[in-house]
């Protein structure tokens, strides 16, 4: 969005004006003019003439600039990711809590991994729709989100809020990145990629799919760019963060659903955590009936997930995004017990 104003300057001033626009605001104001010379009316050429009669009227140094202002460019961002969305417990957590978390934050924009929010593995289309109810705009996944069929029907669809790992091989249904359009006019490059090492996934690099990624919105006017990286192995997010350091706004982890403590800024700009964990039962393993699990570890007998009780924990993380460099402000975990 441009606000247009029309306005005549002395042209020494006005020049003056552009040249310190161009140094200190080159993405919010736009300075050109139109004319550089205009013709005083009769009446003041008179005026500037005293009582002698003149036959041409004097020229001025006036210019008619247009001043185009990009409001959005004014405004700092502030994005809330919420980490893996743990079944029925962690959905009903982000319902209680996110509306009070956006007031609190001054949140514009709200990103959650939705690949545990159908019991555990996968997630369905009402799930998004309750989830949208309860404040989330957007929404990133991992290996479990081919699950349920109704939403790899959709997930073509570019009006559904939803990506997959966008480094699946070809073919595979959905987009794994997106230009989503947030409050006050911003735009955000949501991305989702997915690790390799110690996933079953047989995916393309991670490394080259951003880097394809970032190339084809190069000279797209964005505000800010999202990464969520569902992967393994520690290394190996550590590795494609640093990469991507100084390219992308935020680069967060998901998968393990356990907060890492090291969410900081890294040397080129980018707001990084390895993972940010998971909003599900605190007293379970990773989400998951902890009873079941220890069985399992025990006897090495199948599995079937069943999801824990009790309290639960909200993990996610609030991204200060800085207008002009587009880069990350600040870096703030955000954990809450709900009950």
């Amino acid at each position: 969005m441009e606000l247009k104003f029309y306005i005549l300057f002395p042209t020494r001033i006005a020049s003056a004006i552009q040249f310190a626009s161009i140094l200190l605001y080159p993405r919010i104001v736009t300075l050109s003019w139109i004319s550089r010379q205009y013709t005083a009316p009769e009446k003041l050429g008179s005026f500037l003439d005293g009582a002698e009669k003149i036959k041409t009227r004097p020229v001025l140094n006036l210019s008619l600039f247009v001043i185009s202002l990009r409001p959005r460019y004014f405004f700092q961002m502030n994005i809330l990711f919420i980490g893996d969305i743990f079944g029925r417990p962690g959905r009903n957590a982000v319902t209680a809590l996110l509306p009070k978390l956006k007031a609190e934050f001054s949140i514009d924009f709200v990103v959650a991994n939705a690949e545990n929010m159908r019991h555990g593995k996968g997630v369905t289309i009402a799930n998004i729709a309750e989830m949208q109810a309860a404040g989330v705009d957007f929404f990133t996944s991992g290996n479990h989100v081919f699950k349920d069929s109704s939403v790899v029907e959709k997930m073509d669809d570019p009006a559904f809020p939803l990506l997959r790992p966008s480094n699946y091989p070809k073919g595979a249904p959905g987009h794994g990145y997106r230009l989503v359009s947030a409050p006050k006019g911003k735009k955000v490059l949501v991305m989702n990629l997915m690790g390799r090492v110690f996933m079953t996934a047989d995916l393309d690099c991670p490394f080259r799919e951003a880097d394809a990624i970032l190339r084809a919105h190069e000279g797209h006017d964005y505000d800010a760019i999202f990464v969520d990286f569902h992967a393994e192995a520690t290394s190996e997010i550590a590795a494609l963060g640093h990469y991507l350091d100084g390219r992308v706004s935020a680069f967060i982890g998901t998968h393990s659903h356990v907060p890492t403590a090291d969410a900081r800024i890294l040397n080129g700009g980018t707001a990084f955590q390895t993972d940010v964990g998971m909003v599900g039962p605190l007293d379970s393993v990773i989400g998951a009936e902890k009873q079941l699990v220890i069985d399992h570890f025990i006897t090495q007998m199948p599995l079937k997930i069943e999801v824990a009780c009790g309290p639960c924990v909200f993990n996610g993380v609030k991204i200060e995004i800085d207008p002009q460099t587009k880069m990350a402000k600040s870096i703030l975990p955000i954990q809450r017990i709900v009950d």
